[in-house]
């Protein structure tokens, strides 16, 4: 129980982690044309605290996002710089379900 209590402050600690990347990546590249790639190691430099798996997870993410943007912006109401928490959380969804083709287990519950 104690450990299923761990998995779970992990998972909703990285699925934050993912959304506030991503949020702040996409601001960035449709509101001053920056680099998504640019963008990330910026703020990997400045939060020295997370650790290289997640920074993996992160990047994963937000360049899947991007890779199925095409296919997925309609899920960015209303405007992709200015995408809520909810519509952030859909997005990287849609985006794993695209690359993956199926949900992450912590989708299904």
């Amino acid at each position: 129980m104690q450990q299923e209590k761990l998995d779970i402050r992990k998972l909703l600690s990285q699925g934050r982690l993912c959304e506030d990347a991503l949020a702040l990546t996409l601001e960035s590249a449709f509101l001053r044309g920056a680099p998504a790639d640019k963008t990330l190691a910026t703020l990997f430099r400045s939060q020295r605290s997370i650790g290289s798996r997640d920074r993996t997870l992160i990047s994963m993410s937000v360049f899947a996002v991007f890779r199925w943007w095409g296919w997925i912006s309609s899920l960015a109401e209303p405007s992709p710089e200015a995408v809520s928490p909810e519509s952030r959380a859909r997005l990287l969804l849609a985006a794993c379900s695209a690359e993956s083709r199926e949900l992450p287990p912590v989708a299904e519950a």
